[in-house]
Protein backbone atom coordinates (compact mmCIF):
# COMPACT_ATOMS: atom_id res chain seq x y z
CA UNK A 1 0.00 0.00 0.00
CA UNK A 2 1.28 3.43 -0.90
CA UNK A 3 1.85 6.22 2.12
CA UNK A 4 -0.10 9.45 1.02
CA UNK A 5 2.56 11.30 2.74
CA UNK A 6 4.05 13.80 0.72
CA UNK A 7 7.35 12.91 -1.33
CA UNK A 8 6.57 8.70 -1.17
CA UNK A 9 6.33 7.09 -4.69
CA UNK A 10 5.45 3.54 -5.57
CA UNK A 11 7.78 0.92 -7.38
CA UNK A 12 7.10 2.14 -10.93
CA UNK A 13 8.45 5.83 -9.23
CA UNK A 14 4.89 7.60 -9.69
CA UNK A 15 3.50 9.72 -6.74
CA UNK A 16 0.12 9.38 -5.66
CA UNK A 17 -2.36 10.24 -8.39
CA UNK A 18 -0.59 8.79 -11.08
CA UNK A 19 2.24 11.49 -11.38
CA UNK A 20 5.78 10.43 -12.62
CA UNK A 21 8.76 11.55 -10.98
CA UNK A 22 10.86 13.23 -12.84
CA UNK A 23 14.63 11.42 -12.59
CA UNK A 24 17.29 13.53 -14.05
CA UNK A 25 17.85 13.15 -17.71
CA UNK A 26 14.64 10.57 -17.91
CA UNK A 27 12.06 10.60 -20.89
CA UNK A 28 8.76 10.33 -21.44
CA UNK A 29 6.57 7.70 -23.14
CA UNK A 30 7.41 9.90 -26.33
CA UNK A 31 11.10 10.31 -25.90
CA UNK A 32 10.49 14.13 -24.55
CA UNK A 33 12.76 15.53 -22.06
CA UNK A 34 10.71 16.60 -18.95
CA UNK A 35 9.90 20.68 -19.01
CA UNK A 36 11.99 22.80 -16.69
CA UNK A 37 10.56 23.73 -13.14
CA UNK A 38 10.80 27.12 -13.76
CA UNK A 39 12.66 29.82 -15.30
CA UNK A 40 16.20 30.51 -14.15
CA UNK A 41 16.85 32.92 -12.21
CA UNK A 42 17.13 36.65 -13.56
CA UNK A 43 20.80 37.15 -11.97
CA UNK A 44 22.16 33.48 -12.81
CA UNK A 45 24.36 32.84 -15.70
CA UNK A 46 25.22 29.55 -15.12
CA UNK A 47 23.15 28.28 -17.91
CA UNK A 48 25.04 30.48 -20.26
CA UNK A 49 27.81 28.79 -20.44
CA UNK A 50 26.81 26.00 -21.79
CA UNK A 51 26.83 27.42 -25.15
CA UNK A 52 28.12 30.58 -24.71
CA UNK A 53 29.52 30.69 -28.32
CA UNK A 54 26.03 30.73 -30.09
CA UNK A 55 24.31 32.47 -27.55
CA UNK A 56 26.61 35.52 -28.40
CA UNK A 57 26.47 34.74 -32.15
CA UNK A 58 22.79 35.26 -31.94
CA UNK A 59 22.67 37.79 -29.88
CA UNK A 60 24.76 40.00 -31.94
CA UNK A 61 22.63 39.29 -34.73
CA UNK A 62 19.83 40.37 -32.84
CA UNK A 63 21.04 43.64 -32.08
CA UNK A 64 22.72 44.49 -35.14
CA UNK A 65 19.10 44.07 -36.79
CA UNK A 66 17.61 46.61 -33.94
CA UNK A 67 19.84 49.31 -34.38
CA UNK A 68 20.01 49.28 -37.91
CA UNK A 69 16.40 49.90 -37.79
CA UNK A 70 17.26 52.22 -34.92
CA UNK A 71 19.88 54.24 -37.35
CA UNK A 72 17.60 54.34 -40.21
CA UNK A 73 14.54 55.45 -37.82
CA UNK A 74 17.10 58.01 -36.30
CA UNK A 75 18.55 59.08 -39.61
CA UNK A 76 14.82 59.64 -41.26
CA UNK A 77 13.95 61.35 -37.98
CA UNK A 78 16.98 63.47 -38.13
CA UNK A 79 16.39 64.40 -41.92
CA UNK A 80 12.81 65.21 -41.33
CA UNK A 81 13.06 67.40 -38.38
CA UNK A 82 15.95 69.25 -39.89
CA UNK A 83 13.54 70.52 -42.02
CA UNK A 84 10.71 71.80 -39.82
CA UNK A 85 13.39 73.20 -37.26
CA UNK A 86 16.20 74.98 -37.88
CA UNK A 87 20.11 75.26 -36.76
CA UNK A 88 19.24 77.97 -33.61
CA UNK A 89 16.99 75.37 -32.52
CA UNK A 90 19.12 72.63 -32.13
CA UNK A 91 21.51 75.00 -30.96
CA UNK A 92 19.59 76.04 -28.04
CA UNK A 93 19.58 72.20 -26.91
CA UNK A 94 22.78 71.13 -27.20
CA UNK A 95 24.34 73.92 -25.49
CA UNK A 96 22.24 72.63 -22.73
CA UNK A 97 23.30 68.96 -23.58
CA UNK A 98 26.86 69.67 -23.67
CA UNK A 99 26.47 70.83 -19.80
CA UNK A 100 24.13 68.24 -18.98
CA UNK A 101 26.54 65.81 -19.94
CA UNK A 102 28.68 65.79 -17.10
CA UNK A 103 25.74 65.16 -15.09
CA UNK A 104 24.53 61.79 -17.04
CA UNK A 105 27.74 60.21 -16.05
CA UNK A 106 26.40 59.79 -12.99
CA UNK A 107 22.50 58.66 -13.86
CA UNK A 108 23.47 55.33 -13.09
CA UNK A 109 26.89 55.32 -10.86
CA UNK A 110 28.39 53.19 -13.45
CA UNK A 111 26.19 50.27 -11.81
CA UNK A 112 24.66 48.99 -14.96
CA UNK A 113 28.53 47.61 -15.99
CA UNK A 114 28.71 46.52 -12.19
CA UNK A 115 25.60 44.33 -12.64
CA UNK A 116 26.33 42.87 -15.66
CA UNK A 117 30.52 42.44 -14.70
CA UNK A 118 29.94 40.48 -11.53
CA UNK A 119 29.76 36.65 -11.86
CA UNK A 120 27.44 36.48 -8.63
CA UNK A 121 24.63 38.55 -7.53
CA UNK A 122 21.65 38.08 -5.85
CA UNK A 123 18.48 40.25 -5.85
CA UNK A 124 19.18 41.69 -2.37
CA UNK A 125 22.22 43.38 -4.06
CA UNK A 126 20.58 44.54 -7.25
CA UNK A 127 17.88 45.87 -5.08
CA UNK A 128 20.05 48.01 -3.36
CA UNK A 129 21.50 48.89 -6.14
CA UNK A 130 18.46 49.88 -8.13
CA UNK A 131 17.82 52.31 -4.94
CA UNK A 132 20.82 53.98 -5.18
CA UNK A 133 20.43 54.32 -8.74
CA UNK A 134 16.90 56.21 -8.01
CA UNK A 135 18.39 58.80 -5.71
CA UNK A 136 21.20 59.66 -7.93
CA UNK A 137 18.71 60.34 -10.56
CA UNK A 138 16.68 62.75 -8.62
CA UNK A 139 19.84 64.35 -7.32
CA UNK A 140 20.97 64.91 -10.88
CA UNK A 141 17.85 66.04 -11.46
CA UNK A 142 18.27 68.97 -8.80
CA UNK A 143 21.81 69.64 -9.82
CA UNK A 144 20.11 69.89 -13.19
CA UNK A 145 17.01 72.60 -12.20
CA UNK A 146 20.17 74.56 -9.88
CA UNK A 147 22.26 75.32 -13.12
CA UNK A 148 19.49 76.48 -15.06
CA UNK A 149 20.27 80.23 -15.01
CA UNK A 150 24.23 79.66 -14.64
CA UNK A 151 24.08 77.57 -18.22
CA UNK A 152 21.45 80.72 -19.28
CA UNK A 153 24.15 83.36 -18.14
CA UNK A 154 27.19 81.53 -19.24
CA UNK A 155 25.54 81.15 -23.12
CA UNK A 156 23.73 84.26 -22.68
CA UNK A 157 20.29 82.93 -23.75
CA UNK A 158 17.58 83.48 -21.41
CA UNK A 159 15.39 80.70 -23.11
CA UNK A 160 17.88 77.89 -21.84
CA UNK A 161 16.49 77.88 -18.63
CA UNK A 162 13.29 75.95 -19.25
CA UNK A 163 14.83 73.86 -21.90
CA UNK A 164 16.83 72.93 -19.13
CA UNK A 165 14.15 72.37 -16.28
CA UNK A 166 12.66 70.53 -19.05
CA UNK A 167 15.22 68.50 -19.76
CA UNK A 168 15.86 67.43 -16.02
CA UNK A 169 13.06 65.01 -15.98
CA UNK A 170 15.24 62.90 -18.69
CA UNK A 171 17.07 61.81 -15.28
CA UNK A 172 15.05 60.20 -13.07
CA UNK A 173 13.40 58.68 -15.86
CA UNK A 174 16.39 56.78 -17.21
CA UNK A 175 17.16 56.16 -13.62
CA UNK A 176 15.00 53.63 -12.16
CA UNK A 177 14.96 51.14 -15.34
CA UNK A 178 18.98 51.11 -15.09
CA UNK A 179 19.02 47.90 -13.36
CA UNK A 180 16.15 46.57 -15.40
CA UNK A 181 18.30 46.78 -18.88
CA UNK A 182 21.42 45.84 -16.55
CA UNK A 183 19.43 42.24 -16.14
CA UNK A 184 18.45 42.03 -19.65
CA UNK A 185 21.86 42.49 -20.40
CA UNK A 186 23.08 40.18 -17.58
CA UNK A 187 20.95 37.78 -19.52
CA UNK A 188 21.93 38.49 -22.34
CA UNK A 189 18.61 38.74 -23.68
CA UNK A 190 19.52 41.38 -26.31
CA UNK A 191 16.20 40.87 -28.33
CA UNK A 192 14.33 42.72 -25.95
CA UNK A 193 16.90 45.15 -25.33
CA UNK A 194 16.81 45.88 -29.31
CA UNK A 195 12.72 45.61 -29.37
CA UNK A 196 12.69 48.38 -26.55
CA UNK A 197 15.32 50.57 -28.20
CA UNK A 198 13.12 50.42 -31.41
CA UNK A 199 9.78 51.03 -30.38
CA UNK A 200 11.54 54.14 -27.90
CA UNK A 201 13.07 55.52 -30.69
CA UNK A 202 10.41 55.37 -33.18
CA UNK A 203 7.75 56.58 -30.44
CA UNK A 204 10.23 59.54 -29.83
CA UNK A 205 10.21 60.13 -33.23
CA UNK A 206 6.95 60.68 -33.72
CA UNK A 207 6.62 62.67 -30.64
CA UNK A 208 8.83 65.04 -32.03
CA UNK A 209 7.02 65.41 -35.60
CA UNK A 210 3.86 66.48 -34.00
CA UNK A 211 5.89 68.92 -31.51
CA UNK A 212 7.54 70.39 -34.10
CA UNK A 213 4.47 70.61 -36.26
CA UNK A 214 2.31 72.42 -33.37
CA UNK A 215 5.36 74.58 -31.99
CA UNK A 216 8.09 74.74 -35.27
CA UNK A 217 10.71 75.16 -32.43
CA UNK A 218 13.24 73.86 -29.83
CA UNK A 219 10.50 72.00 -27.93
CA UNK A 220 9.92 69.00 -30.37
CA UNK A 221 13.54 68.23 -29.04
CA UNK A 222 12.77 68.38 -25.44
CA UNK A 223 9.71 66.06 -26.17
CA UNK A 224 11.47 63.59 -27.92
CA UNK A 225 14.20 63.47 -25.44
CA UNK A 226 11.78 63.11 -22.68
CA UNK A 227 9.43 60.52 -24.31
CA UNK A 228 12.69 58.00 -25.62
CA UNK A 229 13.99 57.94 -21.78
CA UNK A 230 10.36 57.16 -20.65
CA UNK A 231 10.46 54.09 -22.86
CA UNK A 232 14.26 53.18 -22.84
CA UNK A 233 12.89 52.64 -18.52
CA UNK A 234 9.78 51.22 -18.55
CA UNK A 235 10.33 48.41 -21.53
CA UNK A 236 12.81 46.88 -19.87
CA UNK A 237 10.53 46.95 -16.51
CA UNK A 238 8.08 44.94 -18.34
CA UNK A 239 10.75 42.18 -20.59
CA UNK A 240 12.86 41.24 -16.93
CA UNK A 241 9.39 41.05 -15.14
CA UNK A 242 11.77 41.87 -12.34
CA UNK A 243 10.53 44.07 -9.10
CA UNK A 244 12.95 45.19 -6.90
CA UNK A 245 12.70 44.78 -3.25
CA UNK A 246 13.37 47.43 -0.39
CA UNK A 247 16.62 48.41 0.42
CA UNK A 248 18.75 46.39 3.17
CA UNK A 249 21.27 48.13 5.17
CA UNK A 250 22.61 44.83 5.73
CA UNK A 251 23.31 43.70 2.43
CA UNK A 252 26.72 45.03 1.09
CA UNK A 253 27.12 46.67 -2.45
CA UNK A 254 30.08 48.16 -1.46
CA UNK A 255 32.94 46.55 -4.35
CA UNK A 256 29.70 46.86 -6.35
CA UNK A 257 29.74 50.86 -5.94
CA UNK A 258 33.36 50.85 -5.97
CA UNK A 259 33.51 49.45 -9.39
CA UNK A 260 30.49 51.98 -10.62
CA UNK A 261 32.40 54.65 -8.76
CA UNK A 262 35.54 54.75 -11.15
CA UNK A 263 33.20 53.82 -14.55
CA UNK A 264 31.49 56.85 -13.69
CA UNK A 265 34.29 59.21 -13.17
CA UNK A 266 35.68 57.92 -15.95
CA UNK A 267 32.56 58.65 -17.97
CA UNK A 268 32.82 62.18 -16.79
CA UNK A 269 36.49 62.18 -18.29
CA UNK A 270 34.96 60.69 -21.36
CA UNK A 271 31.71 63.49 -21.13
CA UNK A 272 34.79 66.20 -21.15
CA UNK A 273 36.72 65.24 -24.01
CA UNK A 274 33.30 64.23 -26.30
CA UNK A 275 31.37 67.49 -25.07
CA UNK A 276 33.77 70.24 -23.85
CA UNK A 277 34.34 71.05 -28.35
CA UNK A 278 31.06 71.64 -27.91
CA UNK A 279 30.86 74.07 -25.13
CA UNK A 280 33.69 75.43 -26.46
CA UNK A 281 32.33 76.49 -29.55
CA UNK A 282 28.55 77.21 -28.28
CA UNK A 283 30.69 79.76 -26.02
CA UNK A 284 33.01 81.24 -28.51
CA UNK A 285 30.33 81.20 -32.08
CA UNK A 286 26.93 81.34 -31.25
CA UNK A 287 23.86 79.20 -31.46
CA UNK A 288 24.03 78.44 -35.30
CA UNK A 289 27.03 77.22 -35.27
CA UNK A 290 26.90 75.10 -32.37
CA UNK A 291 23.66 73.64 -34.38
CA UNK A 292 25.33 72.95 -37.41
CA UNK A 293 28.56 71.50 -35.45
CA UNK A 294 26.44 68.73 -33.12
CA UNK A 295 24.68 68.42 -36.38
CA UNK A 296 27.63 67.34 -38.22
CA UNK A 297 28.86 65.49 -35.11
CA UNK A 298 25.61 63.12 -34.85
CA UNK A 299 25.75 62.41 -38.78
CA UNK A 300 28.91 60.75 -38.47
CA UNK A 301 29.04 58.96 -34.81
CA UNK A 302 25.58 58.30 -35.08
CA UNK A 303 25.90 55.26 -37.69
CA UNK A 304 28.94 54.09 -35.59
CA UNK A 305 27.41 54.48 -32.37
CA UNK A 306 24.41 52.21 -32.96
CA UNK A 307 26.89 50.03 -34.52
CA UNK A 308 29.50 49.61 -31.77
CA UNK A 309 26.92 49.84 -29.03
CA UNK A 310 24.98 46.46 -29.87
CA UNK A 311 28.19 45.12 -30.19
CA UNK A 312 29.10 45.97 -26.74
CA UNK A 313 26.21 44.70 -25.54
CA UNK A 314 27.17 41.72 -26.43
CA UNK A 315 30.95 41.36 -26.48
CA UNK A 316 30.92 42.71 -22.83
CA UNK A 317 29.11 39.92 -20.89
CA UNK A 318 30.61 37.71 -22.84
CA UNK A 319 34.42 38.76 -22.09
CA UNK A 320 33.28 38.99 -18.73
CA UNK A 321 32.55 35.11 -18.58
CA UNK A 322 35.88 34.05 -20.41
CA UNK A 323 37.84 36.49 -18.18
CA UNK A 324 39.54 33.57 -16.59
CA UNK A 325 40.32 31.69 -20.44
CA UNK A 326 42.97 34.01 -21.80
CA UNK A 327 43.37 31.86 -24.94
CA UNK A 328 39.40 32.49 -25.64
CA UNK A 329 39.22 35.89 -24.47
CA UNK A 330 42.05 36.66 -27.06
CA UNK A 331 40.33 34.54 -29.95
CA UNK A 332 36.88 36.22 -29.16
CA UNK A 333 38.37 39.59 -28.84
CA UNK A 334 40.43 39.60 -31.96
CA UNK A 335 36.86 38.45 -33.86
CA UNK A 336 34.67 41.15 -32.52
CA UNK A 337 37.26 43.63 -33.09
CA UNK A 338 37.95 42.50 -36.62
CA UNK A 339 34.25 42.50 -36.93
CA UNK A 340 34.06 46.23 -35.72
CA UNK A 341 37.01 47.42 -37.94
CA UNK A 342 35.92 45.49 -41.29
CA UNK A 343 32.14 47.44 -40.97
CA UNK A 344 32.72 51.04 -39.27
CA UNK A 345 35.93 52.12 -40.41
CA UNK A 346 35.11 52.05 -43.87
CA UNK A 347 32.20 53.97 -43.14
CA UNK A 348 34.08 56.52 -41.50
CA UNK A 349 36.06 57.06 -44.35
CA UNK A 350 33.48 57.31 -46.64
CA UNK A 351 31.70 60.27 -45.05
CA UNK A 352 34.59 62.60 -45.79
CA UNK A 353 34.52 62.02 -49.37
CA UNK A 354 30.52 61.94 -49.85
CA UNK A 355 30.02 65.01 -46.93
CA UNK A 356 28.51 67.26 -49.19
CA UNK A 357 25.47 65.24 -50.57
CA UNK A 358 25.40 63.49 -47.24
CA UNK A 359 24.72 66.77 -45.53
CA UNK A 360 22.15 67.93 -48.06
CA UNK A 361 20.19 64.90 -48.14
CA UNK A 362 19.97 64.41 -44.29
CA UNK A 363 19.92 68.49 -42.60
CA UNK A 364 19.12 70.77 -46.69
CA UNK A 365 21.14 73.95 -48.19
CA UNK A 366 20.53 75.43 -44.95
CA UNK A 367 23.05 73.67 -43.45
CA UNK A 368 26.20 74.18 -45.46
CA UNK A 369 28.71 75.55 -42.54
CA UNK A 370 28.09 71.29 -41.09
CA UNK A 371 30.05 69.75 -44.42
CA UNK A 372 33.80 71.32 -43.68
CA UNK A 373 33.02 69.87 -39.95
CA UNK A 374 31.87 66.78 -41.08
CA UNK A 375 35.38 66.54 -43.09
CA UNK A 376 37.46 67.59 -40.25
CA UNK A 377 36.07 65.29 -37.94
CA UNK A 378 36.36 62.03 -40.67
CA UNK A 379 39.78 61.02 -39.06
CA UNK A 380 37.99 61.31 -35.58
CA UNK A 381 35.24 58.95 -36.64
CA UNK A 382 37.66 56.61 -37.96
CA UNK A 383 39.75 56.28 -34.84
CA UNK A 384 36.70 56.43 -32.77
CA UNK A 385 35.26 53.81 -34.05
CA UNK A 386 38.33 51.63 -32.59
CA UNK A 387 37.20 52.99 -29.15
CA UNK A 388 35.92 49.36 -28.19
CA UNK A 389 39.56 47.82 -28.07
CA UNK A 390 40.48 49.22 -24.53
CA UNK A 391 36.42 49.88 -23.51
CA UNK A 392 36.39 46.05 -23.97
CA UNK A 393 39.51 45.09 -21.71
CA UNK A 394 38.11 47.73 -19.43
CA UNK A 395 35.25 46.65 -18.54
CA UNK A 396 35.45 42.44 -18.95
CA UNK A 397 38.22 42.71 -16.58
CA UNK A 398 36.88 44.88 -13.75
CA UNK A 399 39.59 47.38 -14.74
CA UNK A 400 37.98 50.79 -14.76
CA UNK A 401 40.62 52.30 -11.95
CA UNK A 402 43.41 51.74 -14.36
CA UNK A 403 40.68 53.23 -17.41
CA UNK A 404 40.12 56.21 -15.36
CA UNK A 405 43.73 57.28 -14.54
CA UNK A 406 44.14 57.11 -18.28
CA UNK A 407 41.28 59.33 -19.32
CA UNK A 408 43.55 61.86 -16.93
CA UNK A 409 45.97 61.84 -18.83
CA UNK A 410 43.72 62.38 -22.12
CA UNK A 411 41.57 64.69 -20.93
CA UNK A 412 44.69 67.05 -19.94
CA UNK A 413 45.83 66.80 -23.67
CA UNK A 414 42.28 67.21 -25.12
CA UNK A 415 40.88 70.15 -23.39
CA UNK A 416 43.84 72.70 -23.93
CA UNK A 417 44.18 71.45 -27.96
CA UNK A 418 40.33 72.68 -28.41
CA UNK A 419 40.72 75.94 -26.57
CA UNK A 420 43.46 77.12 -28.98
CA UNK A 421 41.56 76.18 -31.50
CA UNK A 422 38.30 77.89 -31.00
CA UNK A 423 40.57 80.95 -31.06
CA UNK A 424 40.25 79.98 -35.05
CA UNK A 425 37.01 78.80 -36.43
CA UNK A 426 34.56 75.56 -35.56
CA UNK A 427 36.11 73.92 -38.02
CA UNK A 428 39.77 74.03 -36.27
CA UNK A 429 38.07 72.30 -33.52
CA UNK A 430 36.77 69.59 -35.55
CA UNK A 431 40.49 69.55 -37.22
CA UNK A 432 41.60 69.55 -33.58
CA UNK A 433 39.26 66.91 -32.00
CA UNK A 434 40.35 64.89 -35.02
CA UNK A 435 43.96 65.32 -34.32
CA UNK A 436 44.05 64.01 -30.39
CA UNK A 437 42.22 61.04 -31.34
CA UNK A 438 44.13 59.86 -33.70
CA UNK A 439 47.60 61.15 -31.99
CA UNK A 440 46.35 59.11 -28.69
CA UNK A 441 45.13 56.08 -29.90
CA UNK A 442 48.40 53.57 -30.06
CA UNK A 443 49.41 55.17 -26.31
CA UNK A 444 45.75 54.28 -25.23
CA UNK A 445 45.62 50.98 -26.54
CA UNK A 446 49.30 50.16 -25.04
CA UNK A 447 48.43 51.45 -21.46
CA UNK A 448 45.02 49.12 -21.39
CA UNK A 449 46.90 45.87 -22.94
CA UNK A 450 49.54 46.28 -20.21
CA UNK A 451 49.17 43.53 -17.15
CA UNK A 452 46.34 41.49 -19.41
CA UNK A 453 46.49 38.52 -21.53
CA UNK A 454 46.27 41.60 -24.88
CA UNK A 455 49.07 42.20 -26.98
CA UNK A 456 49.33 44.92 -28.98
CA UNK A 457 50.51 44.09 -32.21
CA UNK A 458 48.64 40.61 -32.70
CA UNK A 459 45.58 41.38 -30.93
CA UNK A 460 45.30 45.57 -32.43
CA UNK A 461 47.35 45.82 -34.73
CA UNK A 462 46.62 42.82 -36.74
CA UNK A 463 42.08 42.94 -36.69
CA UNK A 464 42.56 46.66 -37.87
CA UNK A 465 45.26 47.38 -40.14
CA UNK A 466 44.15 45.54 -43.27
CA UNK A 467 40.56 47.72 -42.99
CA UNK A 468 42.12 50.73 -41.80
CA UNK A 469 44.57 50.88 -44.71
CA UNK A 470 42.01 49.86 -47.45
CA UNK A 471 39.62 52.19 -46.29
CA UNK A 472 41.95 55.28 -46.60
CA UNK A 473 43.33 54.13 -50.10
CA UNK A 474 39.98 53.60 -51.11
CA UNK A 475 38.84 57.49 -49.68
CA UNK A 476 42.04 58.73 -51.47
CA UNK A 477 41.86 57.01 -54.86
CA UNK A 478 38.20 58.34 -54.77
CA UNK A 479 38.74 61.97 -53.85
CA UNK A 480 41.12 62.52 -56.45
CA UNK A 481 38.79 61.13 -58.73
CA UNK A 482 35.80 63.43 -57.50
CA UNK A 483 37.94 66.05 -57.80
CA UNK A 484 38.78 65.86 -61.34
CA UNK A 485 36.99 67.78 -64.00
CA UNK A 486 35.55 64.51 -65.20
CA UNK A 487 34.62 63.86 -61.89
CA UNK A 488 32.96 66.63 -60.99
CA UNK A 489 31.03 67.21 -64.51
CA UNK A 490 29.79 63.43 -63.78
CA UNK A 491 28.08 64.80 -60.32
CA UNK A 492 26.81 67.78 -61.59
CA UNK A 493 22.75 68.05 -61.71
CA UNK A 494 22.42 64.63 -59.28
CA UNK A 495 20.37 65.24 -56.79
CA UNK A 496 22.09 64.36 -53.11
CA UNK A 497 20.95 60.69 -52.37
CA UNK A 498 21.63 59.81 -56.28
CA UNK A 499 25.25 61.09 -55.88
CA UNK A 500 25.50 59.68 -52.56
CA UNK A 501 24.08 56.04 -53.97
CA UNK A 502 26.43 56.55 -56.90
CA UNK A 503 29.99 57.25 -54.53
CA UNK A 504 28.72 54.47 -52.16
CA UNK A 505 29.32 51.92 -54.66
CA UNK A 506 31.95 53.46 -56.19
CA UNK A 507 33.70 53.44 -52.46
CA UNK A 508 32.47 49.76 -51.93
CA UNK A 509 34.06 48.58 -54.86
CA UNK A 510 37.54 50.40 -54.54
CA UNK A 511 36.92 49.29 -50.60
CA UNK A 512 36.66 45.17 -51.56
CA UNK A 513 39.60 45.52 -54.21
CA UNK A 514 41.77 47.20 -52.08
CA UNK A 515 40.84 44.75 -48.92
CA UNK A 516 41.49 42.14 -51.42
CA UNK A 517 45.08 43.00 -52.63
CA UNK A 518 46.56 43.04 -48.92
CA UNK A 519 48.25 40.16 -47.27
CA UNK A 520 45.29 38.17 -45.44
CA UNK A 521 42.35 40.07 -46.68
CA UNK A 522 41.05 37.67 -48.39
CA UNK A 523 41.01 35.86 -45.64
CA UNK A 524 39.80 38.52 -43.15
CA UNK A 525 36.38 39.25 -45.67
CA UNK A 526 35.92 34.97 -45.59
CA UNK A 527 35.79 35.32 -42.04
CA UNK A 528 33.25 38.37 -42.36
CA UNK A 529 31.22 36.14 -44.81
CA UNK A 530 31.11 33.39 -42.23
CA UNK A 531 30.47 35.34 -39.22
CA UNK A 532 27.07 36.24 -41.47
CA UNK A 533 26.13 32.83 -42.51
CA UNK A 534 26.57 31.53 -39.16
CA UNK A 535 24.12 34.28 -38.05
CA UNK A 536 21.74 32.75 -40.21
CA UNK A 537 22.45 29.78 -39.03
CA UNK A 538 22.09 30.42 -35.57
CA UNK A 539 18.53 32.17 -36.19
CA UNK A 540 17.68 28.98 -37.29
CA UNK A 541 18.52 27.16 -34.18
CA UNK A 542 16.87 29.41 -32.19
CA UNK A 543 13.33 28.89 -33.74
CA UNK A 544 13.85 25.14 -33.05
CA UNK A 545 15.33 25.28 -29.73
CA UNK A 546 12.37 26.79 -27.17
CA UNK A 547 14.31 28.88 -24.31
CA UNK A 548 12.97 28.98 -21.34
CA UNK A 549 14.41 32.39 -21.03
CA UNK A 550 13.41 33.70 -24.76
CA UNK A 551 13.58 37.08 -25.26
CA UNK A 552 10.10 38.86 -25.57
CA UNK A 553 8.73 42.63 -24.35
Amino acid sequence: MVSSHEGAWDARGAMPGGRVRPCRGARDTFGRMPRPAGPPSPFSTADLGRDLARRSTRSGAAVLVGQGLTTVITLGATAVLARLLTPVDYGLVGMVAAVTAFIVCFRDLGLTQATVQRDDITHEQVSNLFWINAVVGLVGAGLAAVLAYPIAWFYGEPELVPITLALALAFPLTAVGAQHRAILQRRMRFRALAVVRVLATLVGFAVAVVVALATANYWALVAAELVTAAMLSAGPWLASGWTPGLPKRRVSVRSLVRFGAFLALTNLLGAAQRNVDKVVVGRAFGDAALGAYSRAYAILFLPITQLTQPLTQVALPTLARMQDEPERFRAFYRRGLSTVALLAVPGAAFTFVAADPIVRALLGSQWGLATPIVRALAPALMVGSLNVATAWPYLALGRTDRQFRWLCIATAVYVPAFIVAAQLSAVAVAGAVSAVLVGLRLPAVAYCFRGTPLGVVADFIAPVWRPVAAAVAAAALLEFAAASERGRAAAEGLVAPVEIVVLAVAFGGLYAACLAIAPGGVRQLRDAAALVRHFKRSRGVQQEAASPDADGV
